[in-house]
């Protein structure tokens, strides 16, 4: 099991090690499984959505929004997956579906992107990668990106 949470469980003790020094880490500094009581398709949503980014380094997202923000121009479709920016290049690419949520969809996933983003504060996500945000101001910048790419 996780060394801080008792909700998750891992395969060996290298996976353990591998998930709490990074994606994991943050998920567990929010309680993140705590917190996921019902499963439905917009809970959903938003928990993969966190799973994705808590992923990387919020410093992989800041460098290489324009890869997944600005819609890619028609191409064979997948591509190579032979790095991690091309994976994650690709599953935005794949999980695009904006025509398809409704408005009260996207008014609840705002809400509560907003509410993970200010939930990252309270986690070192941001100062791992040496970003600097306010905890008690405005959005900043960097977390506008990761707002969007939630």
């Amino acid at each position: 099991p996780c060394s801080g949470c008792p909700r998750v469980v891992y395969c060996s003790r290298e996976c353990q090690q591998v998930a709490e020094g990074s994606f994991h880490k943050y998920q567990c500094q929010l309680d993140l499984y705590g917190l996921r009581q019902k499963d439905t398709k917009d809970g959903c949503t938003i928990f993969n959505s966190l799973t994705i980014i808590a992923g990387k380094p919020a410093a992989f997202w800041i460098e290489n929004q324009s890869k997944f923000l600005v819609p890619n121009a028609a191409s064979d479709w997948p591509t190579a997956n032979n790095t991690e920016l091309e994976q994650m290049t690709n599953l935005f690419d794949m999980i695009t579906n904006e025509n398809d949520v409704s408005h009260d969809s996207h008014v609840r996933h705002a809400v509560v992107a907003v509410f993970l983003l200010r939930s990252f504060r309270k986690t070192t996500f941001y100062k791992d990668s040496n970003i600097l945000v306010d905890e008690t101001g405005s959005l900043s910048k960097e977390e506008l990106v990761i707002g969007k790419l939630m």
